[in-house]
């Protein structure tokens, strides 16, 4: 807990229950924004640059979640996990910052 307190500020929350939370948010979503979203909750691989053997088939979900769910095995003592949203939104440009209550 020190090293996450010293490397990212004072204060470190920890979730017992992820998953719950991941429902949610789902749940906020879908009752108050129109269109199709999909949300993703994946725990950090650190082995991003890293060779492999073989990657995984380019239309498959693991190559999709290899863009978001890796990071440099320098960070591997974080123990990070990713909550990804990807929501519809009308335009060019996608909304800086979304509000949730």
């Amino acid at each position: 807990m020190k090293y996450l307190a010293d490397q990212y500020g004072g204060y470190v929350v920890r979730l017992n229950q992820p998953d719950k939370l991941m429902c949610d948010v789902a749940s906020y979503l879908e009752s108050n924004i129109s269109g199709q979203m999909w949300l993703d909750c994946v725990q950090v691989r650190y082995d991003k640059d890293q060779t492999v053997s073989k990657l995984p088939e380019a239309a498959s979900q693991e190559r999709v979640r290899m863009s978001y769910w890796q990071k440099d095995p320098k960070f591997e003592r974080d123990c990070e996990y990713r909550l990804v949203l990807t929501l519809p939104f009308t335009g060019n440009d996608p909304p800086l910052e979304i509000g949730v209550d």
